[in-house]
């Protein structure tokens, strides 16, 4: 069981992170039939979530068909399947709303970061999840931390230091934006200090609270649907912003999601793996402890490496599942990804972007227009016709 968890671990992780910045790449049209890019973290936060949802659902389900079988086949054996837990349920979910609010702070806080750096160096920035467990642990777990686990923290903020140092440097190099790649950074670290604290208060929950597992994983996506869908949404859509006049407007999300198949699968597939990572990692606090689980979630590290190497050098060198183009900042800040005040001082830094980049805008561009005009001719024609008829 343990290797199994290990193996999806490491398999969905990597994979999540993949996918949402595959995600973020595509293009679509947005209700007014301008060309977009899905650069929308909350949409990418919202999806994650309903996978939780779904998959704690499914396993609910799936453990009272197994339990239900069972007492049917042997009722003596299975009596104490069935029996309602002493706990009471409203008391099980209050408590589960805590892991689960973190968790809302920390994917929505990573997947604003995978905007603004590469998934390979977001993973390696993940790695400070260790160090803030390691705390956590030895603040609320009373957990002890021998001189050779210390060894390890220490490796980690080493390799945190020269993986932010190397993303600043890329950033500098490929006309990107500075100031973009340390926020960025920013709100990945920050993300793993909530899901950090996150991890812990689970572990307490599951082996101290005796809360099951399977209602963590339930309640931490019902909970967060809720928060997102009553609380979050309501206040980005009145925030002014730069997508159509609102920091976040649901109008554009349903648009691009009608407008562009990639869209919707590769939003699924965020769903899937967003689902598969999350119950293999709170099995694994269940089985190990909280500081197992950042460890092998950190392993997933190698495999983004490796698929981002192999884009780079097989596929396109300048693809954005490796580096993340500064052309792209100006459809990032139009879908209310940033400042809008910052802006100018992004398009003074891409002013002069390579030419692999420049003729793939180029040609990205040119064909959006196409798409424009043959829309606006086929109304012309349409609208020809029916004046036609009318005479």
């Amino acid at each position: 069981t343990a290797v199994a968890i290990m193996l999806s671990i490491l398999l969905s992780g990597a994979a999540n992170t993949i996918v949402v910045k595959a995600l973020y790449s595509v293009w679509s049209f947005d209700a007014h039939g301008s060309p977009m890019q899905f650069r929308r973290s909350w949409d990418a936060t919202l999806a994650k979530f309903i996978g939780i949802a779904v998959a704690g659902l499914l396993g609910k389900a799936l453990l009272h068909a197994v339990a239900s079988l069972r007492l049917r086949n042997d009722s003596a054996a299975c009596s104490g399947i069935l029996k309602p837990s002493k706990r009471s349920h409203l008391r099980t979910v209050a408590l589960a709303a805590a892991p689960a609010f973190l968790n809302v702070l920390s994917t929505g806080c990573l997947c604003a970061g995978l905007m603004y750096v590469p998934a390979s160096v977001s993973l390696i920035l993940r790695s400070s999840g260790i160090i803030f467990t390691a705390v956590f642990s030895m603040t609320f777990l009373g957990k002890e931390m021998p001189a050779f686990k210390w060894v390890g923290v220490g490796c980690c903020l080493i390799g945190i230091t020269l993986a932010s140092l190397a993303n600043i440097s890329t950033a500098t190099v490929f006309e990107g934006s500075t100031t973009q790649s340390i926020t960025g950074m920013a709100l990945v670290v920050t993300s793993q200090l909530f899901k950090a604290l996150q991890v812990v208060i689970e572990e307490i929950l599951i082996k101290k609270a005796k809360l099951p597992t399977i209602d963590i994983i339930l309640w931490g996506g019902l909970w967060p649907l809720l928060i997102m869908l009553s609380v979050v949404y309501p206040v980005l859509y009145a925030i002014p912003g730069a997508d159509h006049g609102h920091m976040n407007d649901p109008v554009s999300s349903v648009a691009l999601f009608s407008n562009s198949l990639e869209v919707r699968m590769l939003f699924l597939g965020a769903c899937f793996t967003g689902g598969a990572i999350t119950v293999s990692l709170t099995y694994a606090t269940a089985i190990l402890s909280a500081m197992w689980r950042m460890l092998l979630e950190a392993g997933g590290t190698f495999l983004v490496w490796f698929f981002g190497l192999l884009v780079h050098y097989c596929v396109d060198s300048g693809s954005e599942l490796v580096l993340p183009p500064a052309a792209m900042w100006e459809d990032g800040y139009r879908a209310g990804a940033g400042d809008p005040s910052d802006l100018e001082a992004a398009k003074v830094t891409t002013a002069e972007p390579s030419s692999q980049n420049s003729r793939r805008e180029e040609g990205r561009l040119e064909e959006a227009a196409e798409l424009e005009r043959g829309a606006r001719g086929g109304d012309q024609a349409s609208s020809g016709a029916v004046s036609g008829d009318a005479c």
